[in-house]
């Protein structure tokens, strides 16, 4: 399987020692997927450049990403709340749906793209409504509200316990 977290934004100075979680993850889920952090640019919130604009702006930068996603997965916290387990199923349940929709050989056709499942972390605004409601699964972290560079972590830290779930491999709770 192959995932790519979509961030919005690059890594701010102060949020530098998060990075180092986040590639412990990445390291930690080679052996059961393919998953890469990559980061498109954010636009600057001003008076000539009001947070309508700026989510489309950052919004049709996400759109142009997702062309080539098989599955497409919104990170928002109007999304739908798991817990560990649940979200470790419907990742492989998500997973399968990508697999089998590549694979002309079942019968599968293509979905938008035939490329990886794309996990969206929004800018500071969050993501626009034209991504909500392009995504395939739009999920929540939590009911708690985390800077953007902290959700990176978790994402990283959730796929991995995810992948370990579904192995059946320890892994604390």
């Amino acid at each position: 399987m192959e995932i790519v977290i979509l961030a919005v934004g690059k890594l701010k100075r102060d949020f530098q020692y998060l990075e180092t979680g986040v590639n412990e993850y990445l390291k930690r889920l080679r052996p059961y997927a393919n998953v890469s952090l990559v980061e498109i640019p954010d636009e600057a919130i001003t008076a000539a450049m009001p947070a309508e604009r700026v989510l489309s702006r950052e919004g049709e930068r996400i759109l142009a990403q997702w062309e080539k996603a098989a599955v497409r997965v919104a990170l928002s916290e109007r999304g739908e709340s798991l817990d560990s387990i649940a979200f470790a199923r419907r990742l492989s349940e998500w997973g399968e749906r990508a697999a089998r929709h590549a694979d002309p050989s079942n019968g599968g056709t293509r979905p938008r793209g035939s490329g990886p499942m794309i996990m969206v972390i929004g800018g500071a605004l969050g993501l626009s409504s034209s991504v909500l409601t392009a995504a395939d699964w739009t999920v929540s972290l939590s009911p708690l509200t985390f800077p953007h560079p902290l959700a990176r972590l978790v994402v990283a830290e959730q796929l991995y316990r995810a992948f370990r779930i579904l192995r059946n491999e320890p892994y604390h709770k």
